[in-house]
């Protein structure tokens, strides 16, 4: 060995046990730089999955520096000169020193991160209060890793964090585009701002009714699967204080310990809730959660616009860049500091993104015309398949973000379209997934958020739509029939009637299975644009869906003829379940005969199933739950005048079951209540059931006891005339 590679080696091996090091990917090469200053007493018991996190980051120059000093000064002054050098951004791991403020505007003394963040202004530390005597814009972004112990150097605490953070950043935990807001009574106001900014990152809903918005409420929201959630409420520092009526409801920090929320990432807009001074009860989240990042940002008043914090992240952004966006616009205003951000705090570390498509390429909007153009562009993709019967044209493995997702009209070849990533906004033109005048398609196994529609089918046949996630879709999968006549495409004979040709298609053999639709406005929307037996829809197979938490109807079924519907489980809105008066109805079945309802779980609704100009239709071997003050079924009719339909509601063996009717006389044991179960005249199971019959899927929402509300006949309308004028509005391509 020379003695120049030894001397190298040795160099090696010092840098490699100090525990001020430096880590860059291209040593020669100024890069950017973030400081990992840890309290030096825990460098060594997190030294494994810090460096192993360290190990994840690309296009960044990692320095850590290990720190004992109480002196913010001198950690100032530290930061300065890294700064200097090209630090863009720095984490505090463990009890590291910041100072506190006084903040005119509040009269408080509070937390102040921003005296490190401020690299730039003048600031001083007087009898231990941080002065600016200047202030600048930020210029370098911090983040908060502290344990919720009174020192903060809690290692279980932080490596149990960096662990979460190694997952997290590697792909093994999942993150769907899906975020949610909280916003207490006293902010209500402020709903439209929470949910128009949530929006740019992830479709997203927003709570905030009088009579949702309780402390039980947000412990349930944190028990759910979004990835963001923006709270707007009170704080004291070491608990949420929710306003129930004239009195307030609280979360504590030992209630969220309990609840372990499953939440990834938080905007806290309360008072105190990053202060450590005061509880930081907004770091339990991510202590003792699944949470890996909390942005929190208040004084007195709520900084209203924010959307220079969720653009940046719907853009890319990390969460440190999205908060110096938003902290350079807070100063803006006269008097931002003191109210917005000199109250401003990251916990975790912000080098996180708020997604991570794993394994998918990055890809624009799709839209192919014809089979020419598919062929065209399956060539210049390289995609397989040649587009016959048994191989068919393969779009897989693509993340695609924008209006619009994959568009195909008047195509014939034999496509399928599987496992991609859709994200479209929130707005009615947004689509995932369409098809107009389409036939052999498979749709399988996708991720949609957001839009209009998750999957949207128009004049199509031999379709099948299987095993997609579909999440926050004002519909989960839509199908119309005379869509093309709407577009003046499709020829009528001199009495009106279709001419239907090889080129154009009837919505009918399309198959929709095993797709889990969660938070819609209508989870499956079948309908035909005239409404008259000439235009039904045929022929739809609607099996082994699940579809949680839907707002409106769990399945609208217009105009739908000689269909079935199998296994569904169809599970009302989040809001049934603290709701009193909920509208949620959970299938609506208007202007359809002769389809065959049966398996399906119905739950968590105000209306069972709301039937108008529909008969002859079979239902066998349904579960529908609920205690209902009458049968639960509710008919409708517009004129007025008849008000039920007759359907059979028992095949020669077996009827439903009736939550409110499972107590009645049983006798015999075979199965059967003695007591037939009235509906409506003409509608009467004569077999209802004494337990639910066996089907597939588990239910996991409690059952709720109250008295049958009033469903408007406007209603229906609503969502009739909601669907036509959809159609109407679409360009006409």
């Amino acid at each position: 060995m020379t003695k120049s590679i030894l001397t190298l080696v040795i160099i090696l091996i010092i840098l490699g046990s100090s525990q001020n090091f430096v880590m860059a990917t291209h040593a020669y090469q100024k890069e950017k730089m973030v400081i990992f200053v840890v309290n030096s007493t825990i460098y060594k018991s997190i030294k494994t999955n810090l460096l192993h996190y360290i190990s994840t980051i690309k296009n960044y120059k990692v320095i850590i520096k290990t720190w004992s000093s109480h002196n913010a000064t001198l950690l100032r002054n530290y930061l300065q000169e890294e700064y200097r050098e090209g630090a863009v951004g720095a984490v505090f791991i463990g009890n590291i020193v910041i100072p506190r403020y006084y903040n005119y505007y509040t009269r408080e003394y509070i937390l102040l991160p921003y005296f490190y963040m401020d690299l730039q202004g003048n600031w001083q530390v007087e009898d231990s209060l941080a002065v600016g005597k200047s202030i600048k814009s930020p210029s370098i972004w911090l983040g908060i890793v502290r344990s919720t112990d009174e020192n903060g150097n809690n290692v279980t605490q932080i490596n149990n964090y960096l662990q979460r953070v190694i997952k997290y950043v590697t792909g093994k935990i999942k993150s769907l585009p899906e975020g949610a807001g909280f916003v207490d009574d006293d902010f209500s106001l402020l709903y439209n701002n929470v949910s128009e900014n949530l929006n740019k990152v992830y479709p997203s809903i927003v709570y905030y009714q009088t009579e949702t918005t309780t402390s039980k409420f947000l412990k349930n929201i944190l028990d759910e699967n979004y990835t963001i959630l923006h709270i707007v409420a009170h704080s004291d520092g070491y608990r949420f204080l929710i306003r129930e009526g004239n009195g307030w409801g609280n979360i504590t920090t030992e209630d969220i310990d309990i609840i372990h929320p499953k939440i990834l990432f938080y905007t806290d807009i309360s008072c105190h809730a990053a202060d450590f001074y005061r509880g930081a009860v907004a770091n339990h989240f991510i202590m003792h959660g699944k949470g890996l990042g909390a942005f929190s940002a208040t004084g007195y008043v709520y900084p209203q616009d924010m959307n220079s914090y969720y653009l940046p992240l719907a853009y890319g952004s990390n969460f440190g860049e999205a908060m110096l966006s938003y902290l350079s616009s807070s100063l803006k205003e006269n008097d931002g500091f003191e109210k917005y951000v000199s109250t401003a705090c990251f916990l975790g570390i912000p080098l996180l993104h708020p997604w991570i498509a794993v394994n998918y390429k990055n890809h624009k909007p799709i839209f192919i015309d014809n089979n020419h153009d598919l062929i065209e562009f399956a060539k210049y993709e390289g995609l397989k398949g040649s587009g016959k019967k048994g191989d068919p044209i393969i779009i897989s493995n693509l993340y695609i973000r924008g209006n619009k997702g994959l568009i195909f009209q008047d195509t014939t070849l034999y496509v399928k379209i599987v496992d991609n990533y859709i994200i479209t906004p929130d707005n009615q033109e947004a689509m995932g997934i369409e098809l107009i005048n389409c036939s052999n398609v498979v749709i399988e196994d996708n991720v949609i958020a957001g839009g209009s529609s998750g999957i949207e089918i128009y004049d199509s046949s031999n379709v099948s739509v299987l095993k997609n996630h579909l999440i926050i879709n004002r519909a989960g999968v839509a199908v119309f029939q005379g869509a093309m006549i709407i577009m003046g495409k499709m020829q009528t004979d001199e009495h009106g009637n279709v001419k239907y040709n090889a080129k154009y298609h009837h919505s009918k053999s399309i198959v929709i299975m095993n797709n889990l639709i969660e938070n819609p406005n209508n989870g499956i929307f079948l309908m035909a644009i005239y409404f008259h037996r000439q235009y039904y829809l045929k022929n739809i197979d609607v099996e082994n869906n699940s579809i949680y938490n839907f707002t409106s109807s769990g399945m609208f079924i217009g105009s739908v003829n000689n269909s079935r519907f199998f296994n569904n489980i169809i599970t009302g809105s989040i809001l049934f379940r603290y709701s009193t008066n909920p509208l949620e109805t959970g299938i609506v079945l208007w202007l359809s005969s002769n389809n065959t309802f049966f398996g399906n779980i119905i739950k968590n609704v105000s209306c069972l199933m709301n039937i108008s100009r529909s008969e002859n239709n079979l239902l066998y071997a349904n579960s529908f739950y609920g205690r209902y003050t009458g049968s639960g079924i509710c008919f409708w009719s517009l004129p007025f005048g008849n008000t039920t339909w007759h359907n059979r509601w028992n095949n020669s063996q077996e009827g439903n079951y009736w939550e409110n009717w499972e107590y009645m006389n049983y006798t015999n044991h075979d199965g059967i209540i003695d007591s037939p179960y009235f509906i409506a005249p003409g509608n009467i199971d004569y077999k209802p059931l004494r337990n639910p019959p066996t089907t597939r899927g588990t239910l996991h929402n409690e059952n709720i006891n109250f008295n049958m509300p009033l469903i408007y006949a406007g209603l229906i309308t609503f969502l009739i005339l909601l669907a036509i004028l959809g159609i109407y509005r679409r360009k006409k391509r």
